[in-house]
């Protein structure tokens, strides 16, 4: 029975290697990576750039890191493309993986990079933020420094008890909207900002008393 075995096996060996070798074939050599390969931390964002090699045979650029919440991401890139911007990060180091990847599968050793984004748009201008009345109305008042247009939610309850929600965009250095027809009582307004992405900042809570 062994000897039937060992038999059997001694057939099937060169068929196995036979097969793992055009499976190998099939997928091509890998391709060269990305040159000059650079990263600059933006807020809550990096940025890539790189020199695209001469023997440009792939498809696109892989480019792979671990969220905050442990979660694998792959980003692709169009090897017609030199840079690459990644957002929604947070305020912490990122180890980054950039692969070239050919139409076939073959794929280049990967190239790591880190990068520490700074704190994303809406956090900084959302801590600026501040109120004050004035006549039958209040103004809300917000500083931009960084250059990102910025959605902003304002929800508050009228007079009436119905709850409002104003919203806008802000991209100005300093920047402000004013909510008319008030009464002159206590009012509390919630407001959030937010990038494209959809990330919202907390909310930030800010009590007034038009005049």
């Amino acid at each position: 029975m062994k000897r039937i075995v060992f038999y059997l096996f001694g057939l099937l060996l060169p068929c196995l290697l036979l097969i793992n070798c055009k499976k190998s074939d099939h997928v091509g050599p890998a391709p060269q990576n990305v040159q000059n390969l650079k990263v600059v931390a933006g807020y809550g964002e990096v940025f890539f750039s790189w020199t695209t090699p001469s023997d440009s045979n792939f498809l696109y650029v892989s480019i792979s890191y671990t969220d905050g919440s442990g979660k694998f991401i792959e980003q692709k890139f169009s090897r017609h493309n030199a840079t690459a911007t990644i957002g929604g990060l947070l305020t912490k180091p990122y180890m980054f993986m950039v692969k070239t990847v050919t139409s076939l599968g073959a794929v280049s050793t990967a190239q790591s990079i880190t990068a520490s984004p700074q704190p994303p748009a809406y956090i900084i201008v959302a801590q600026t933020i501040s109120i004050a009345p004035i006549k039958a109305a209040a103004k809300l008042k917000w500083t931009n420094t960084t250059g990102k247009t910025l959605g902003i939610q304002i929800q508050y309850i009228d007079s009436t008890g119905t709850t409002q929600i104003i919203g806008t965009s802000t991209k100005k250095n300093i920047d402000s909207t004013i909510i008319n027809k008030l009464k002159p009582v206590s009012i509390k307004f919630i407001v959030t900002f937010s990038d494209s992405s959809g990330k919202r900042s907390d909310p930030m809570i800010l009590t007034t008393k038009p005049l």
